[in-house]
């Protein structure tokens, strides 16, 4: 290239698409975004003046959609990072990003509270089948006592 430009070939960028258009969490605005954010960081990255190609492997990033979600953290929480070993084959340089999830701090707990039963009192928990049953009794009295009544109640009604 005469202007001095580079070319970035994003491996597993359509797998990155796919992990996350089916990934209700993450979608297509966030892993967009995410590709943002790798520029970011590869433009971070030293490169020499005969690297003109950059290939970047986004395979953990593409795993990272996929699996990000409320259990994992949010997607664009995670932290990128340059595998150590980014290395050079002429005038092409090739980066393999790493995914850091984010810290849940707290997670796992959320989890369970959203998969436990409320922390109401205990009454609070069981009046539906409270008011049920009293209900239930309640028709099953008037239906004996209108099954049964006297003779004589029959003046009254």
């Amino acid at each position: 290239d005469t202007r001095g430009e580079r070319a970035y070939v994003l491996c597993d960028a359509p797998l990155l698409l796919q992990n996350a258009r089916c990934n209700p969490e993450v979608g297509y605005f966030c892993a967009l975004h995410m590709l943002y954010l790798v520029q970011q960081k590869c433009a971070e990255e030293p490169l020499e003046h005969e690297h003109v190609r950059v290939v970047v492997n986004l395979r953990s990033v593409a795993e990272w959609a996929k699996d990000a979600g409320v259990r994992r953290g949010k997607f664009l929480q995670a932290e990128l990072s340059v595998r150590g070993d980014a290395h050079s084959q002429g005038d092409t340089k090739i980066m393999t990003l790493e995914v850091e999830p984010p810290r849940t701090v707290g997670v796992d707990s959320l989890q369970d509270e959203l998969e436990a039963p409320e922390a109401a009192p205990r009454w609070r928990r069981w009046s539906p089948i409270y008011l049920f049953l009293l209900v239930g009794l309640a028709c099953w009295t008037l239906a004996l006592c209108l099954t049964f009544r006297s003779p004589q109640a029959k003046h009254y009604c």
